[in-house]
């Protein structure tokens, strides 16, 4: 339950089983921070989200600068390379695979935010839930 995300130069680290906890004692405070979490995250999934579309981008440009320079190359017949050997060669090749490890880093790192939101806004629905429960028996 330990998210670490780095962004730029910062990184953020949280304890999610922590932050969803609801003290009722405290209800009120709960009501107010809320938004402002919810906000945070929720930018911070848009960036996230943003980075993986980018690193997603240029995986694909490696792959295809890749592939049409191994489909130019001669094989030992001299004939160019057919499609899955082109193919197979720019998905083994060293800067597709670290373009791969990034764009699968960022996608791991979006969905741990959007998880992360989504576990923010069922704690906002008990938050009110409870609210309302303690305003009716006051």
């Amino acid at each position: 339950m330990n998210i670490h995300i780095k962004l730029g130069e910062e990184l953020f680290k949280f304890n999610l089983f922590e932050e969803l906890v609801v003290d009722e004692n405290i209800i009120n405070d709960e009501l107010k921070t809320q938004p402002t979490v919810s906000g945070f995250l929720g930018t911070l999934h848009t960036k996230m989200d943003r980075i993986k579309e980018d690193k997603e981008a240029e995986m694909e440009k490696v792959y295809y600068e890749l592939f049409v320079k191994y489909k130019k190359q001669k094989n030992d017949y001299g004939r160019p390379n057919s499609d899955d050997m082109a193919k197979s060669m720019a998905l083994s090749n060293k800067k597709y695979q670290r373009a791969a490890e990034e764009y699968r880093t960022a996608r791991e790192n979006s969905t741990l935010i959007k998880v992360s939101l989504q576990a923010f806004e069922q704690r906002s629905y008990l938050i009110q839930t409870l609210s309302a429960n303690i305003r009716s028996n006051n």
